[in-house]
């Protein structure tokens, strides 16, 4: 399936996630709107989501299922990174929990401690 055929570099990132170790999980409206998990490094866990233009409008879903694996006690700590100039994105990972730690090279990096 093309995956964020919009954004070719995107869609690269996306499925070069979905082969490493972590869980993956996908919203699918006749195609794939946003995809996303949590790639596996021992105790910690490092959110990643990929969305075409629209997948804001599942948000509320991404949420659950992040809160979903958050309750699961698979990681002690997240982390994750988010383009400085992506507002909407910034703002989603706060609102799920992160906490900034710092910018460099355009990347903010997140934190969250269980």
């Amino acid at each position: 399936a093309d995956i964020l055929l919009e954004n070719r570099s995107e869609s690269d990132w996306a499925r070069s996630r979905l082969e490493l170790p972590g869980l993956a999980w996908a919203f699918v409206q006749e195609k794939p709107v946003v995809i996303g998990g949590v790639l596996d490094q021992g105790s910690i866990g490092v959110l990643w989501i990929a969305g075409c233009d629209g997948w804001t409008r599942y948000v509320k879903h991404v949420i659950r299922m992040f809160r979903s694996i958050v309750s699961s006690g698979l990681y002690q700590r997240y982390l994750c990174q988010v383009h400085e100039f992506d507002h909407i994105a910034r703002r989603f990972v706060e609102r799920i929990g992160f906490t900034e730690m710092g910018t460099r090279n355009g990347l903010v990096s997140y934190g969250m401690v269980l």
